[in-house]
């Protein structure tokens, strides 16, 4: 007859859909196990908890914080993030295009540190950039430009 693991599950406590707690014979803590939407995976933590009462409490805090914190619009595989997608075809540019004029002036718009696609845009997944996030990026666009705009001098009369 096969031995008994030490890391198998020996007390689990299913608290909510996608939320449990389970004990297993390595730990004297309880740990929790979220499922997560966006990566379709278990996310499993420490309670740091010996009562189950408090290792439940601890779990439905962890749980709401870190939904909170979930950003849906940001990509689960590097592949599907518009800055994969901006790197592909500015490849695709320089090989049809050279270090033509066109070229280069693409890149500047990609690749700008404070105002550049990639920079507002780089995690987002592709399939999720909407003609609301265009705007809310013009929206930033617009608020960057207000700051430096140019101040006609003062006219003495």
């Amino acid at each position: 007859m096969a031995k008994t693991s030490k890391n198998q599950v020996s007390k689990l406590k299913h608290i909510r859909a996608g939320l449990a707690i389970y004990q297993t014979g390595r730990s004297p803590f309880w740990q929790l196990r979220i499922w997560d939407n966006v990566s379709k995976k278990y996310i499993r933590r420490s309670t740091k908890e010996t009562s189950r009462l408090d290792a439940i409490e601890a779990a439905t805090e962890f749980a709401d914080s870190n939904r909170r914190k979930a950003d849906p619009n940001q990509a689960v595989n590097k592949d599907r993030s518009f800055e994969a997608y901006a790197k592909k075809f500015d490849a695709f540019n320089k090989a049809k295009n050279g270090n033509s004029r066109s070229y280069s002036d693409g890149r500047k718009i990609l690749f700008r540190e404070s105002d550049g696609l990639i920079s507002y845009f780089g995690k987002h997944d592709v399939g999720k950039i909407t003609s609301g996030v265009m705007r809310d990026f013009l929206v930033h666009l617009d608020s960057q430009w207000t700051c430096r705009a140019f101040v006609p001098p003062q006219v003495l009369v």
